[in-house]
Parts: structure tokens; C-alpha cells; sequence
């Protein structure tokens, strides 16, 4: 049985092949019609021929004399069926689930790209345009 630990390792390797546009991850709307309580997308992407997806989800957090539960979220990384959505196997929640889950949404989103395009241009013509 994988420790905590190389589960931690494999998010970390997860992590750098996505900073380096190695490992490539898609919105994937049927695996997140499959999830309860799920904010954002669900992202996917292949991994030695394994689906995995990560994303964040809500759940009720339930405190002592308080009548009603607290909303906290959380994030999953999963082994998926790709054609159903269904889950595997859940991965371990490592302390690296969320550096993951926000480096694959500022790549996904463009953010990334965007922040090297626009840092390596010169002040002159990195001028504001209006919006409309």
C-alpha cells in the first residue's frame, strides 16, 4: 500500500509537469455532473493512461452546539472512468491537493501564458486599453 508520503511525492511531480505545460487538463463537465456539491469545474487530465481528476467540493462540517452545519471546502484528486465519470479511487488528501488544484486553474485559465506574455513586453507597449 502507496504511504501518504509518495502520494505527496506524486502530487508534487503532478505540480511540476503542469507548470512546464507537460501534462495537459481539461474542463470535464460530465465527471462534474457525476459530484455532488462540486465549485468550479472538474479538471482532467491522463496520466500514464489513468484519467485523474481534481477539483473542489463543499461539504457540512458539523460543530459542536451549533443548530446548523458549517460549509467547509475541500479538494479531491481522483482516479476516474473517463466515459462514465465514476470514481476509482480517491487519492489521499496530502498537503499538496490545493498548490495542485490552483496551479491547474491559473494553467487552464490562461493565466500562466498570459502573465510570461505580458511580463516580457516592454512598459511602452504594455499600455491599458478601455474597456468596453
Amino acid at each position: 500500500m502507496p504511504t501518504e508520503y509518495e502520494w505527496e511525492q506524486a502530487v508534487q511531480r503532478l505540480i511540476r509537469l503542469t507548470h512546464a505545460s507537460e501534462l495537459i487538463w481539461q474542463i470535464n463537465p460530465h465527471t462534474k455532473s457525476q459530484r455532488e456539491n462540486v465549485e468550479g469545474e472538474v479538471y482532467v487530465a491522463s496520466v500514464q493512461g489513468r484519467p485523474i481528476a481534481v477539483y473542489q467540493y463543499r461539504f457540512p462540517y458539523y460543530v459542536e452546539d451549533m443548530d446548523q452545519p458549517d460549509q467547509r471546502s475541500e479538494v479531491a484528486i481522483e482516479f476516474i472512468d473517463i466515459s462514465t465519470g465514476a470514481l476509482q479511487y480517491r487519492w489521499p488528501a496530502v498537503p499538496g491537493r490545493w498548490v495542485l488544484l490552483d496551479t491547474v486553474t491559473c494553467v487552464v485559465s490562461g493565466a500562466q501564458d498570459f502573465l510570461k506574455q505580458f511580463l516580457a513586453q516592454p512598459a511602452a507597449t504594455s499600455q491599458s486599453q478601455p474597456v468596453s
